[in-house]
């Protein structure tokens, strides 16, 4: 008892990697001790989840807003040419939007998981959130020749945030677009099976290897060892897509292509 004691006492000071010795011979002592010990595992868990995902979001804040301040500093002292300076403070100026994305979406990430938002859910028509996105990224499709088709052709209603949903799928989109070689296809589209209604992006990229699929759900995560690597990015897209279907109580399906990526969200009807 002296033992378990002075060991609550250091876990309560703030040594939370120590665990209580467990007891010999007593069961109903024994389980207790082991559940407390379990609880105390994850607690551990989280609080190292959530050191490293403080080190890689300062790390990936500081990074663009670096280069930010030697492009001005550089620039400062040496251009006297309004046109360098203008390219300077153009360059700038996407330093710091990529910065404000990261930050926000990692704000908005922490509001999703907190799911204070489901009690604002509305009927959400997601064949018009379909339609409304591929409208959205006509453009961005067709400036880099890329076919982009949308099918959307039945009603479908689900509960839910329509802003969150409707960034949740433009996420997919813009992946699809960012992904997909020039001259390639990317679908997006609705449709209803027997048990679901089908959200779905597939491309004609360069897919995702099978182990990669529940990776590229976590936080940061990006293929740095893929010839995409230099496509820019903060890794935090597909997480955000993820945190949007759990909130919804929706499912999450990355499936491999010839070529491609199919990604789909399975809502129940």
């Amino acid at each position: 008892m002296n033992d378990v004691q002075t060991m609550t006492a250091r876990i309560e000071h703030g040594e939370i990697w120590q665990r209580l010795p467990v007891p010999i011979g007593d069961d109903s002592t024994r389980w207790l001790v082991e559940s407390v010990n379990r609880i105390l595992d994850g607690i551990g868990d989280v609080i190292d989840t959530t050191q490293s995902t403080n080190v890689q979001l300062a790390h990936d804040l500081l990074s663009p807003l670096a280069g930010v301040r030697s492009r001005l500093e550089r620039a400062t002292a040496q251009s006297t040419d309004f046109e360098d300076l203008r390219e300077t403070v153009i360059h700038a100026i996407s330093g710091l939007d990529h910065t404000v994305r990261l930050a926000s979406a990692f704000l908005k990430l922490g509001t999703i998981e907190r799911g204070h938002i489901r009690q604002h859910f509305q009927p959400v028509r997601l064949d018009h959130v379909v339609m409304e996105i591929g409208e959205l990224f006509s453009v961005m499709a067709e400036e880099k020749s890329i076919a982009l088709a949308v099918q959307a052709n039945e009603m479908a209603v689900v509960p839910g945030d329509q802003d969150l949903l409707m960034e949740a799928i433009a996420n997919l989109v813009d992946n699809a677009i960012k992904f997909t070689p020039e001259g390639g296809s990317v679908a997006l589209y609705v449709r209803r099976d027997r048990e679901h209604f089908v959200i779905g992006v597939s491309d004609t990229g360069p897919g995702l290897p099978v182990d990669q699929h529940d990776k590229v759900l976590d936080r940061f995560y990006r293929l740095d060892s893929s010839p995409d690597a230099a496509i820019p990015g903060h890794g935090l897209g597909l997480s955000l897509v993820d945190a949007v279907v759990r909130l919804h109580g929706l499912t999450l399906r990355l499936k491999n292509a010839s070529p491609g990526l199919v990604v789909e969200i399975l809502c129940a009807v």
